[in-house]
């Protein structure tokens, strides 16, 4: 499962949607902007985040950020099948 975590005007949350659409990779985003301010600090806190997007694979792998050879590095370990 992955699970991607961003808002609005994050052209690094952005670039990982398109990512993993391009990719054919099914993922679950919520969009942190439609939360109000108070919310999403209470998030970011909870979860020791400091950077968007936070994409977690397996509930195992937290990536803060967007790093590509990272992200196919973690996909490939944990076998994830593209959408059919």
């Amino acid at each position: 499962m992955i699970v991607i975590y961003g808002k609005e005007g994050c052209s690094l949350c952005k670039e990982a949607l398109e990512y993993f659409d391009n990719n054919d990779y099914e993922y679950t985003y919520h969009d942190l902007s439609k939360k109000d301010k108070r919310e999403q600090r209470k998030i970011y806190r909870k979860h020791d985040w400091s950077l968007l997007p936070v994409i977690v694979i397996d509930d195992k792998y937290t990536i803060q950020g967007f790093g590509k050879s990272i992200i196919e590095d973690i996909l490939c370990a944990t076998k994830h099948q593209k959408k059919k």
